[in-house]
């Protein structure tokens, strides 16, 4: 009988902690992404997810946390420039990408935000990790891509130290920042204010365990700030109609001799002004500020899964040395346009989008016609 009472016990202990535990814990999607050849892009081929754990404080009060991300998929990347690192406007290296990330973050918070209940101002450090294996590009090429002979030209890694030797990269890299945070980050119209600062560092000793390399710095500065202009609620509490004002800023300086093609992608323009093609407009310098009218609504049924109209205007500016180059280039990118989306519960972005170059030109695009400043593409994932 006694055992039989232990046993309970302990089985009501474990149920206990277990609780305690999992309330300590938190999980988010993190980011999608997809390949153009598969499924005509509209399938997520890459996803990430978070897992945060907030069971310890080291400071009464204020929020202490230890955050893992991880996930990986099977991608497709074009690069513009040639074994030599000279940019090449008229011809692509294509090819595919199977990679997994690993990244953890431990955070600190200080003081309280003004909006909502969060912290003000969280430090964090961390680690990131991943593995990536360069393949063969599945799927038909343009005339203009190559994508039989990408890994014998870039194997001296010259323009792409992450594809040298046998095109396996392992990476790590080094994260400290801090963040701001003045937001009431509702669903479907946030208001106030957020910032980010980071700064990353990519030593080579720490990034050449396989045939690919690394070696650089960056550092990023990104704020966004929400306005809601309107907002229409039923009696059952789901939206009907909102609109939201959304202006983002960001800044990225990269400086190092071998920039692997993943670290590129923050610092290209053209991944940053809607309408160009990624790893486009590559420089160590660029700044960028994305403007958005955000027309949410109705959700008929179910609260977190409505559709959405996406006014926006780009604007940016790029500068500097193309990366693991001795070229220069500088010049402003803009773009208007139109995105429209399903959101599921403000994890996927599930759409299409239409965009006016105003300047500049779409490598991808301007090889297939001439003079092209409309262009379309779909979407999974806002950048917001």
């Amino acid at each position: 009988m006694v055992m039989k009472r232990s046993i309970l016990v302990g089985f009501l202990v474990c149920i206990l902690v277990s609780t305690i535990a999992a309330a300590d814990f938190t999980f988010k999607f993190g980011d999608l992404d997809h390949h153009e050849d598969i499924a005509g892009g509209f399938l997520p081929t890459l996803a990430t997810f978070e897992a945060d754990y907030a069971g310890f404080n080291f400071i009464p009060e204020q929020t202490t946390e230890l955050a893992i991300i991880a996930g990986g998929g099977y991608t497709q990347r074009r690069v513009w420039q040639d074994a030599t690192a000279v940019v090449d406007e008229n011809n692509a290296y294509t090819y595919d990408v199977l990679q997994f990330q690993w990244n953890g973050y431990l955070q600190q918070g200080f003081g309280k935000s003004s909006i909502g209940t969060q912290d003000l101002l969280t430090a964090y450090v961390g680690y990131e990790g991943r593995y990536e294996s360069n393949v063969t590009a599945f799927g038909t090429a343009e005339g203009f891509e190559n994508t039989t002979t990408v890994f014998a030209d870039l194997t001296n890694g010259v323009a792409y130290p992450d594809l040298k030797g046998n095109h396996q990269f392992l990476s790590t890299v080094l994260a400290l920042g801090v963040r701001l945070n003045m937001m009431d980050n509702k669903p479907i119209s946030p208001y106030g204010l957020t910032a980010d600062f980071s700064i990353r560092l990519a030593p080579r000793f720490l990034n050449s365990a396989l045939g690919g390399e690394a070696n650089y710095f960056s550092t990023t500065l990104r704020a966004l700030g929400a306005l809601p202009l309107y907002t229409l609620t039923a009696d059952d509490g789901l939206n009907l109609l909102s609109a939201t004002l959304v202006d983002r800023v960001r800044l990225d300086l990269i400086l190092g001799d071998q920039v692997p093609v993943f670290a590129q992608a923050s610092g290209s323009l053209g991944n940053k002004v809607r309408g160009f093609a990624p790893y486009t407009y590559n420089t160590s310098f660029s700044i960028v500020n994305n403007l958005d009218l955000l027309l949410s609504g109705p959700e008929p049924f179910i609260s977190g899964i409505y559709p959405q109209l996406n006014m926006f205007l780009d604007v940016g500016a790029y500068a500097g040395r193309h990366f693991n180059s001795n070229t220069f280039g500088s010049g402003i990118l803009a773009s208007t346009g139109f995105q429209f989306t399903a959101n599921v519960f403000d994890f996927m972005d599930f759409g299409y989008y239409i965009a006016y170059l105003f300047n500049g030109t779409n490598y991808y695009y301007e090889q297939i016609t001439a003079g092209t400043r409309v262009v379309s593409g779909v979407t999974l994932q806002l950048a917001f």
